[in-house]
Formats: C-alpha cells, sequence, structure tokens
C-alpha cells in the first residue's frame, strides 16, 4: 500500500508539473517583499519561451493594475521587467524596465493574471509567503524564482527563492563525536 501512494504522488507531481503554459510568455519572478520592506523595490519578471516575437500592445498584469504600452513586445528567449518604480530598478539593476505600475504586490501573497488586449488570460500564479512557497523570497533578501517556464508556474513546487540550488555554501560545524558513523543530508 505505501508503495502505491508514493507512487501516485509522483505520478501527480509529474502531471501538475508538465501541464503546458497558456502561452509563450510567462511570469518568471516576482519580488513581493523585498528585505527593504520598501514597495518601490517590487517588480515582475516575463519571459518568452516561444520562437517568436509576441505583442504586448495593451497586454496588462492584473493584481498590480499595469498595462503595456502600444509598441511593446518581447522577442523570442528575452526577459523584461515591470518595475513599481523604474528609475530605482534601473539604478540598482542597470537594467531598463517597463513601470511605473499602481498597485503593489502585497507580502501575504496574491493573485497574479496575464491577460492579453482582448482580456483572455495569458498566465497566472497565485504566490503565498506559506509552505509550499519558499519563505527565504518573503522579505529575506531573494525573489521568487520560477524553476522552469516551460512548466506549469502557478504551481508552488515550479518556484524557487532566487539564488536557492544555484551556488554552494560553505557550512562548519565544530562538535565531539558521540558515534561511528557520520551522515551528510544534502
Amino acid at each position: 500500500m505505501r508503495n502505491y501512494c508514493i507512487d501516485l504522488c509522483l505520478i501527480g507531481l509529474l502531471i501538475i508539473c508538465a501541464l503546458p503554459a497558456g502561452s509563450d510568455v510567462v511570469i518568471n519572478e516576482i519580488m513581493y517583499h523585498p528585505e527593504s520592506d520598501q514597495d518601490d523595490d517590487e517588480y515582475i519578471e516575463l519571459v518568452n519561451t516561444g520562437s517568436e516575437t509576441v505583442n504586448l500592445s495593451d497586454w496588462s498584469i492584473k493584481g498590480i493594475n499595469y498595462k503595456f504600452p502600444a509598441g511593446s513586445e518581447i522577442n523570442s528567449g528575452q526577459y523584461l521587467v515591470v518595475a513599481k518604480n523604474p528609475a530605482r530598478f534601473q539604478s540598482t539593476y542597470s537594467i531598463e524596465p517597463y513601470g511605473p505600475y499602481d498597485g503593489i504586490l502585497r507580502d501575504s501573497g496574491e493573485s497574479l493574471r496575464l491577460v492579453d488586449a482582448n482580456e483572455q488570460e495569458i498566465d497566472s500564479v497565485e504566490y503565498d509567503d506559506e509552505n509550499p512557497w519558499p519563505i527565504a523570497a518573503d522579505g529575506l533578501g531573494a525573489s521568487l524564482e520560477c524553476i522552469n517556464p516551460s512548466f506549469d508556474n502557478a504551481h508552488p513546487r515550479n518556484w524557487r527563492a532566487a539564488g536557492q540550488g544555484s551556488e554552494w555554501q560553505y557550512v562548519e560545524i565544530t562538535d565531539q563525536a558521540t558515534a561511528t558513523r557520520l551522515y551528510f543530508y544534502l
């Protein structure tokens, strides 16, 4: 019985992660609770995973009340950022973003929806500041980062705190050995 339950959980996880996105343009990163605790440091990043340029004219991001101006495009493989305070973002990251937007990204979580000019939903994410969402993105200096934008980014398991898993961390523990075996868990 136990193996059967594990198999079903793994199959369920694979099905959830393999769902196709509604479009080639997806919400890829969310800085909803910056370490500075300043709303002006918030931003959302989009990525175009498709092979063609997408016209974003009159598209909008619901949840922050932002509408892309006429002539906005995102090329294949390109990332773009919509910042609460574009001048502040550009001075921090040396990247020119879109923005500003009227709303704020709530620290306790909320629903973000990317919609096209016809109000058709292209992508959506309902992030949260509680498990299973990464807690390091809740005011501890990291943003939420989509692990694989080709998978269902509405699922918390497809998100991590930016920097998690991409850098080595040095850990030192000094103590008296009390057993004959030493175990390392990663």
